[in-house]
């Protein structure tokens, strides 16, 4: 089923209620720095990278690095 939009359709009606419905001004998407289709999902949905958590979260015998998306109501509704 990769690559048919699901997840992105799925996440954008998720996005539109979270803010059209619940009223919530600020939606976040984190993903491993090393995780290119994450990171690419959320460049998708508009997302901007707001920064890095060093060493957040270990795995695997390694610290790992999350990245933090963003993305405002005002934002979600100013899209094409």
């Amino acid at each position: 089923m990769q690559g048919l939009g699901l997840i992105t359709r799925a996440a954008t009606h998720l996005i539109g209620w979270a803010f059209d419905v619940r009223g919530m001004s600020r939606v976040e998407w984190r993903n491993d720095v090393d995780n290119h289709p994450s990171k690419a999902f959320a460049k998708r949905l508009g997302m901007t990278l707001d920064g890095v958590l060093r060493e957040q979260f270990p795995h695997q015998g390694r610290r790992r690095d999350t990245e933090v998306w963003s993305l405002l109501a005002a934002e979600w509704r100013a899209r094409p």
